[in-house]
């Protein structure tokens, strides 16, 4: 589970405070802290951005009329704090309010850390805790573009974002796969593949639905599908479908029905612009998946797929 930010911003507090003066004091410091809980607010003198930051912490525990108010607050008295604008983004129920934080805040982090800091941290940008709200929003962002229709900025999004942390611990990698397949560049697709060779279920249907956009139906493009749908079958019924999941969980595991939602989610767009993507979700319906439950052994579930 990830530290939250204010925990990471406490940390860095009092480490400031004890002024370590060798890498032996400060594990010494970062040890007498493991199995205590830390303090509930930063501790010594804040700056102004610093109390700001503390009402934003506190609007995040509040009921949501009373956390947009202290967010407001936190506006009025520092208007740079891309926090309050990524608060103000999560609770609003309208696109275009919940675009408009994320812009800003966007253009605060742009201002605020460009120029030679963007060219020093790249690469490492959310490693800083400083610039993670910014990392955030620019996410989201790329998210309330692509939402909007506008895939192509979604793309610029995302792409800039694995040059900012190509470690991709937000997983901005998935949403710029599948812009990229909605643009129709495959070209940069597998190229992105061959940066992000990862074996799931989400790039699996993204490389079979290139598959079928480059070559349409052949030997090739069925066996790619084979093994995307060998990885998780509940995801062709759910391509199928006129109706979007509803909801997402709280967790998945690998080849869950629990984990197709999210999935085919924003791919169905690109199955409807692309006609290979048409081909490749009538040849989906068309599998015939047997299930051998092998539970009294023991034995995992096993599938056969026909094509």
């Amino acid at each position: 589970m990830p530290i939250p930010d204010k925990d990471h911003r406490i940390i860095q507090k009092l480490i400031e405070q004890a002024q370590p003066q060798n890498m032996e004091e400060l594990q010494a410091l970062l040890n007498s802290l493991m199995g205590k809980p830390l303090p509930d607010h930063l501790p010594g003198e804040l700056s102004i951005e610093e109390q700001v930051l503390e009402l934003v912490y506190d609007a995040w525990e509040a009921p949501v009329k009373e956390g947009i108010a202290m967010a407001e607050k936190a506006l009025r008295i520092f208007p740079n704090c891309i926090e309050a604008h990524e608060f103000l983004a999560a609770k609003s129920s309208r696109q275009q309010e919940r675009q408009a934080h994320f812009e800003k805040a966007v253009e605060i982090g742009r201002r605020i850390f460009g120029g030679d800091f963007f060219k020093k941290s790249k690469g490492a940008f959310w490693g800083i805790t400083e610039t993670r709200p910014f990392m955030r929003c620019l996410t989201g962002l790329g998210g309330s573009r692509w939402t909007t229709g506008q895939v192509a900025e979604a793309a610029a999004i995302w792409e800039e974002m694995l040059e900012l942390n190509p470690n991709d611990n937000q997983g901005n990698r998935y949403g710029f796969a599948l812009t990229l397949l909605e643009l129709g560049d495959l070209p940069k697709f597998k190229k992105l593949r061959k940066k992000y060779p990862e074996d799931s279920a989400m790039m699996y249907f993204n490389d079979a639905l290139a598959a079928f956009m480059e070559g349409g139906e052949n030997s090739q493009s069925n066996m790619v599908l084979s093994v995307a749908i060998g990885n998780n079958r509940f995801v062709p019924p759910l391509l199928l479908s006129p109706n979007k999941p509803t909801g997402q969980p709280d967790s998945y595991s690998l080849a869950q029905q629990g984990g197709s939602g999210d999935l085919c989610e924003g791919r169905l767009a690109g199955l409807v612009k692309n006609s290979g993507g048409k081909g490749l979700a009538e040849k989906a319906g068309g599998c015939r998946i047997r299930q051998r439950n092998k539970a009294r052994q023991g034995q995992a579930s096993r599938f056969s797929l026909k094509i």
